[in-house]
């Protein structure tokens, strides 16, 4: 039975009887553009009256053997006059649908995948599944044009503006080619249902976290992990970098990467008991070519440093030993190196347990809210708010699972480099590795122009604009991930709700921010939630008497994060899926679009609040 469905509604529009079916499997429809008629592609074209459902037209294509062959593709031309059908056999027509005059034809190999005519009416491209390429056709002169290099093509679509040819292949990945040149732009790849990569011809490449970590690139019969190119290739929003035009910082293409070191813990062995708190990590790293820089050893997640006890060098291999602080129960420890042209290696991964006394920990808080900058032009309203009840919650909701709240704040003019700073030595000097290390900053933010480096907007930042001021007087991002990483709590969170104005936008498009915060997390080893926009979401809402995100945090932690299984826990990672959810619909509800926050999961997991 054939029936026309209301797509907004979702019921039917028309039901006819079996006496208006085909008498073979319908493959391929299409409406008209006026919607006047469609049509249905089975052994043969039948063209439809849309509003009787009267059969106007009826066109049939034969194979070599002088079978009819089955029409896999159907699109109407823009004019109302011409359709386009693409054959079993591997042919496409361009005909007078009225007439039935033949305008043009094409051949390739094998079933029709491919056959889409241009929104303009200007080209159609078409191929078959068994061919090479698809065949870009010029409508007006009936001549293919272009060859585009596609292999196993399972359907393809022209952009609404024309400029672009997205293809989807049998394997998986979807193809996204330039028009004009015939250029692979963009290639997406869906690794399941939540986990994706999108990447450019010369590497550079945009992501989900997990993602990243899935896939990896392949040189010389050897394996290099997407996420060991991260600090040199990953680029945030990069398919609207590249729709939008927006010039790249020119980079070595990734077949010219050297082959990064080998890596692997050596001491002690994976699955050990160990009865010490303090004990030494021997790292092993062997040269492939590309040198040794950087060795790197995390610890449940977070970045050991100014740890290392002594290095010993034998011809290409490298040994470095680490002094480790345990925590009673399972250890992970991750050992990673770089090349000299910043590859990362493969991480090496070990797990100890360490059975030790238990000892009780901490929750560490430093919170940072501007609302009076000494340039007025710089003011905001609800920072300060924001920073006093996220505290507020933090100690309430937190004061069950920890023994101390160890708390700083600092306020408007208190809000220096120096003051920070030296909240910051405190909990260095201070916290253990079980304990909890949480940061929070709500007021400016920006991107240092010359160094791309993000920075904390601090009181007396007086021109956000002035390159020396910033560094003078603002907070970078690399400045406190060196903080961060000399803190030995393994536990850390860092929220940050950064407000830009629109004029901020226009200089740096957001995209250097949301890199610079990226690194930033995956190199210290911690989460980071943020809400780095141009339009910020702590706009004053009189209805929520917060700003937007900070909001969101709050609702969270009051028990509206608490994921499955139920248990009355907020944990870090429960948070941030909840602000990841929320925040669009808050953003759409109150702003009328829908805004993202940004959310770097590199650290544990753990709690911060318990539901009342």
């Amino acid at each position: 039975m054939e029936e026309i469905y209301h797509i907004s509604r979702f019921f039917t529009i028309y039901l006819h009887e079996p006496t208006f079916l085909c008498t073979s499997g319908v493959y391929s429809v299409a409406f008209s553009p006026d919607g006047s008629y469609f049509a249905t592609g089975a052994n043969e074209i039948d063209v439809w009256e849309t509003n009787s459902w009267k059969k106007v037209k009826v066109f049939k294509e034969n194979n070599d053997k002088g079978v009819p062959s089955p029409v896999t593709g159907l699109a109407f031309h823009k004019n109302n006059n011409y359709m386009l059908a693409g054959y079993s056999h591997g042919v496409s027509k361009i005909f007078n649908f009225r007439s039935g005059t033949e305008v043009a034809k094409c051949s390739y190999e094998g079933w029709t995948d491919a056959c889409e005519l241009s929104h303009d009416g200007q080209y159609a491209i078409v191929g078959g599944r068994h061919d090479f390429s698809l065949k870009l056709w010029d409508i007006p002169t009936g001549i293919v044009i272009r060859n585009i290099p596609s292999f196993k093509t399972a359907s393809a679509t022209f952009s609404p503006d024309g400029k672009y040819i997205l293809v989807g292949l049998i394997n998986g990945r979807n193809n996204l080619y330039d028009v004009n040149t015939g250029n692979l732009i963009l290639t997406y790849i869906f690794v399941n249902k939540s986990d994706w990569i999108v990447s450019t011809i010369d590497g550079r490449f945009d992501g989900s976290p997990e993602g990243i970590k899935l896939l990896h690139y392949v040189k010389d019969n050897k394996s290099i992990s997407l996420d060991a190119l991260f600090d040199k290739f990953y680029m945030p929003n990069l398919v609207a970098k590249v729709l939008y035009g927006e010039d790249f910082v020119s980079q070595s293409p990734i077949e010219r990467i050297q082959m990064p070191p080998l890596v692997r813990i050596i001491s002690p062995e994976d699955g050990q008991i160990l009865k010490e708190r303090d004990i030494d990590i021997t790292v092993e790293v062997t040269d492939q070519g590309g040198g040794i820089e950087d060795i790197r050893l995390y610890h449940n997640g977070k970045r050991i440093i100014g740890r290392e006890k002594g290095m010993k060098v034998n011809d290409n291999k490298i040994q470095t030993k680490f002094i480790v602080t345990l925590v009673n129960g399972i250890n992970t420890l991750r050992a990673t190196a770089f090349s000299k042209d910043k590859t990362e290696s493969n991480p090496y991964e070990i797990k100890i347990k360490a059975d030790i006394a238990k000892v009780t920990f901490d929750m560490f808080i430093v919170a940072v809210g501007i609302n009076s900058y000494k340039n007025s032009n710089y003011k905001l309203n609800y920072c300060v708010s924001d920073a006093q009840a996220m505290v507020a919650t933090l100690s309430e909701k937190g004061k069950s699972i920890f023994r101390n709240i160890r708390l700083q704040t600092i306020f408007d003019e208190q809000a220096t480099r120096t003051n920070i700073e030296s909240a910051l030595k405190r909990v260095e000097q201070e916290a253990r590795p079980e304990d909890v290390f949480i940061f929070y900053y709500s007021g400016h933010g920006a991107v240092n122009e010359d160094s791309t480096d993000f920075y904390f907007v601090l009181h007396d930042v007086t021109d956000i604009y002035g390159s020396h001021i910033l560094e003078e007087k603002g907070l970078s991002a690399t400045h406190l991930r060196n903080i961060s990483q000399n803190i030995r709590a393994t536990k850390q969170l860092m929220i940050i709700d950064s407000c830009q104005s629109g004029k901020i936008l226009e200089r740096f498009k957001g995209i250097s921010e949301e890199k610079a915060i990226a690194q930033l997390a995956r190199s210290a080893g911690i989460t980071i939630i943020c809400a780095t926009q141009s339009e910020q979401f702590a706009i004053e809402y009189k209805e929520i008497k917060h700003g937007l995100f900070t909001y969101a945090l709050l609702q969270g932690m009051e028990g509206k994060a608490d994921g499955s299984p139920k248990d009355n826990k907020i944990t870090v990672n429960e948070l941030s899926a909840y602000i990841q959810a929320i925040i669009p619909e808050l953003t759409k509800k109150y702003r009328g679009k829908l805004q993202y926050p940004n959310v770097y999961i590199r650290g544990q997991d753990f709690p911060i609040a318990i539901k009342k």
